[in-house]
């Protein structure tokens, strides 16, 4: 009875003195999506939570999206990338960031509230590790007026 009683408190003491703390969860920002873009020297991450960042590259956006959001943003839910045809040569700095099996395609037009039930739907199928390896065309998803459209990839970049 003794050993259970001293299990019993080691138990407690190791959960005590953790180093590890717990997330409320009510503070978590779980993003379905991630829109890469560039204009000129400056590189924009955007999610469907409405967080937005810019850097000088991926991780200083990042870092910027971080410290902006009004909560922990979570991008290991993210089950897609959305990346601007001028953003291509930055998406190597999202694949340190995100889970290899994230899906990718370019994006024409700006993504909208309908942008991650429509890929749900219709499934681009190229993740970013076959990206990364040069694997597969990268598909091309248009969004205009509203409404969002996958058609046929592209090799790479333009």
């Amino acid at each position: 009875m003794k050993r259970w009683w001293m299990l019993v408190g080691l138990t407690a003491l190791i959960l005590v003195l953790s180093p590890f703390s717990g997330t409320d969860i009510g503070k978590l920002r779980p993003a379905q999506w991630v829109y890469l873009s560039r204009e000129k020297t400056i590189v924009r991450l955007e999610t469907d939570t409405g967080d937005r960042g810019e850097g000088e590259d991926v991780l200083s956006a990042l870092e910027d999206l971080r410290r902006s959001a009004p909560g922990e943003l979570f991008l290991e839910t993210s089950d897609y990338v959305l990346v601007s045809g001028d953003a291509i040569k930055d998406l190597p700095g999202l694949s340190k960031l995100l889970r290899s099996g994230v899906e990718v395609c370019l994006a024409e037009g700006e993504p909208n509230e309908t942008t991650a039930a429509y890929l749900r739907a219709h499934n681009p199928g190229l993740t970013l590790r076959d990206f990364s390896s040069g694997e597969g065309k990268l598909p091309v998803l248009v969004m205009k007026e509203g409404r969002c459209e996958l058609v046929d990839g592209r090799w790479g970049e333009e």
